[in-house]
């Protein structure tokens, strides 16, 4: 967690925003949304599964 608040604030961000063009970021959403959906279904049902047990 600490790595990644240094590595947020160390970015050089104009540089990441001058990059992203329309179809960088909608495939960033794709390969973002491809490992988060899966995740998010896998916390529910945990949810689930340790709400009856």
């Amino acid at each position: 967690m600490l790595s990644f608040i240094f590595l947020a604030v160390n970015i050089n961000w104009r540089k990441i925003n001058d990059s992203l063009t329309q179809w960088g970021l909608f495939w960033g959403i794709i390969c973002f949304a491809t490992l988060a959906i899966p995740a998010i279904i896998d916390f529910f049902n945990g949810i689930i599964y340790g709400l009856s047990h």
